[in-house]
């Protein structure tokens, strides 16, 4: 990508952020943004359709970083091995955190991590179907709980991240995802 877009990227996306901290979503003007992205109206429209393709935006380079992990998700080593895959989530997570920092408080970044809950859950009953599992429904349950606990906690530390050991918290989580994994071996394996 150009730096010159980037940098104008970059730009609407802060006024966004900037505008969402206090604002919904709904009253959010595109020449609000422009006035304090210091472009035009024009400008912002060369990049986006409206506020909420900017939103999605947004959104997809979130879940973006959890399809990166496709190749190290495996059901199968969750029990034995998954420590390595909380880490890369984590890392990934914490990383694109960054990015989302300034609307931690707001609707718009909850219904990002709505989002990335429900990616994670399709993720890993992706990998359940290329095991053979054919379960669905009941997997179905399970995954969310899994997603749910996973996204929920990681965010919970985030903010509490001065306090809290990262390492200590990934091996924490990484116990009780191997203990809950039976289950999910348990159907596998039928």
């Amino acid at each position: 990508m150009d730096r010159r877009v980037k940098k104008t990227k970059k730009a609407i996306r802060d006024a966004f952020f900037f505008l969402a901290k206090t604002n919904d979503i709904n009253k959010i003007k595109v020449s609000e943004i422009s006035q304090i992205a210091d472009i035009n109206r024009k400008t912002f429209y060369l990049h986006y359709v409206d506020i909420y393709s900017l939103l999605e935006e947004i959104e997809e380079e979130f879940i973006l970083q959890a399809d990166l992990l496709k190749s190290h998700l495996d059901l199968r080593r969750l029990k034995t091995d998954n420590k390595m895959f909380i880490r890369l989530l984590f890392d990934k997570l914490e990383s694109a955190m960054v990015d989302l920092e300034p609307i931690i408080n707001t609707g718009i970044y909850a219904s990002i991590m709505r989002r990335a809950k429900q990616h994670f859950k399709l993720l890993l009953i992706e990998d359940y179907k290329k095991m053979g599992g054919e379960n669905i429904d009941l997997l179905s349950l399970i995954f969310t709980f899994y997603a749910s606990g996973v996204i929920d906690s990681f965010q919970e530390w985030y903010q509490k991240r001065d306090l809290i050991n990262k390492d200590e918290y990934i091996n924490t989580v990484a116990v009780l995802l191997s203990e809950g994994s039976e289950i999910i071996n348990m159907w596998v394996n039928k």
